[in-house]
């Protein structure tokens, strides 16, 4: 932030007043509320549209894949799948089955081609609202940074208020630039745990529908496979994509030459429920990457409780306590300049112990001339009403929500907004 110059004796000079004093930590509260809805905001929207980068270009490959079926004659479909399998007979035929082995397979894999397809459009779409609702934070939150600037370059007629002042800015920027860079790698890191975690969830239920696969009638059989089938490859494309996310990270579970062996099985899995061995094969196969997939999923948690979170709770400490230095010494900035004219016999920079702004502003009027105190009455929840307005009690110290306790609540908590 900080103030840019500006010319003294102008129209848009400003006068420190309790006006100002109230818009500046007005500015601050609505700042601190947007910055607790997502942590570091820019971040995440470079995040989002990195991965919104990502998913045209998979898409585009997968599009391309599934042409090259189409343009060979190809238009695999689950009902011409379904149609083949049952009129070939393969129910519980070994040999006719791996008789028609390749010819099902070819079929499955235009299917399987089509499924990609469609699972990246629903990504993308999702990735698409994403960055839309990220922009319009982002774009929310610096125009409150722009207001706040914009206010203290009218205050001040330099380019800060003391040196001091620029002096911890400037350390806020380098220690906000080391906590976005930070909250960039935790982001990564999270999305790719969050896709593993569903591919664990997925898997599930795909070794569920293949136990159940022996005791079934053909055409219950089928849909039980086709089931299995879906799960077991947005699974496999879920780890695929978190490792991309973290390109540098040797995953210890869920290798790709285990998930290529994995799509490979499924490309014949409605011929291996046929065949007994293959059956039992195929079905530890799936079993061992839902087994793997857990234990990817808990090491990848542990990584980010451990040791990233660990990381940037201390760092984004450091932010909090340098942004309420930086607060402070801006409200006695402003309190200073309102004691050069209109706060005689005040310290320029008071205690801030247990300060607030009702106290500011008590200590100016208590000394502003043609001040009448019969006008002020205390109101309901100890607001107190100034020059026509409610006053709420907001301490300019603690970390947390503002209210009007002199202490800050929960996040959650609605802000109260100065009424008439």
């Amino acid at each position: 932030m900080g103030c840019g110059s500006s010319g003294s004796n102008t129209k848009n000079d400003l006068s420190a007043s309790p006006e100002v004093l109230e818009e500046y930590m007005g500015l601050e509260k609505a700042i601190w509320r947007e910055e607790q809805q997502v942590l570091a905001p820019a971040p995440a929207l470079s995040f989002a549209n990195a991965r919104l980068e990502a998913l045209n270009t998979e898409l585009q490959a997968a599009e391309q894949s599934m042409a090259m079926w189409n343009n060979s004659g190809g238009s695999g479909s689950d009902d011409s799948l379904r149609q083949v399998v049952l009129e070939l007979g393969i129910h519980r035929n070994e040999e006719r089955a791996a008789e028609h082995e390749e010819f099902i397979a070819t079929i499955n894999r235009q299917v399987l081609a089509r499924n990609e397809v469609e699972l990246l459009v629903r990504r993308r779409e999702e990735a698409e609202e994403e960055v839309k609702l990220l922009k319009s934070k982002v774009a929310y939150l610096q125009g409150l940074y722009q207001e706040e600037d914009a206010l203290l370059k009218r205050l001040f007629e330099e380019a800060y208020g003391s040196e001091e002042e620029k002096n911890v800015e400037m350390e806020l920027d380098k220690v906000r630039t080391y906590r976005d860079t930070m909250a960039s790698g935790v982001l990564e890191w999270r999305e790719a745990s969050v896709l593993v975690q569903t591919a664990t969830e997925l898997l599930d239920r795909a070794v569920t529908c293949w136990k159940q696969i022996n005791a079934q009638t053909p055409e219950t059989r089928f849909h039980l496979s086709t089931e299995a089938r879906n799960t077991i490859q947005e699974g496999a494309l879920n780890v695929q994509t978190a490792q991309a996310m973290l390109p540098g990270v040797q995953f210890p579970y869920c290798t790709p030459r285990e998930m290529n062996a994995v799509l490979q099985a499924v490309v014949y899995m409605f011929t291996d429920i046929q065949i007994a061995d293959r059956y039992n094969h195929a079905g530890q196969c799936y079993r061992n990457f839902h087994d793997r997939a857990k234990a990817l999923s808990k090491w990848m948690q542990d990584t980010i409780q451990n040791s990233l979170m660990k990381d940037l709770a201390d760092v984004d400490r450091k932010v909090s306590e340098t942004t309420e230095r930086l607060r402070r010494l801006r409200v006695s900035l402003i309190r200073h300049k309102m004691g050069d004219y209109t706060m005689d016999g005040l310290n320029a920079t008071p205690p801030y112990g247990a300060s607030s702004l009702r106290r500011v502003a008590t200590s100016e009027r208590r000394l502003r001339p043609g001040f009448d105190p019969r006008q002020y009455k205390m109101a309901p929840h100890r607001n107190e009403m100034w020059q026509g307005r409610a006053l709420d009690h907001m301490n300019l110290n603690a970390p947390g929500e503002w209210e009007p306790n002199d202490q800050w609540g929960a996040p959650t908590q609605i802000i109260r907004q100065w009424t008439l």
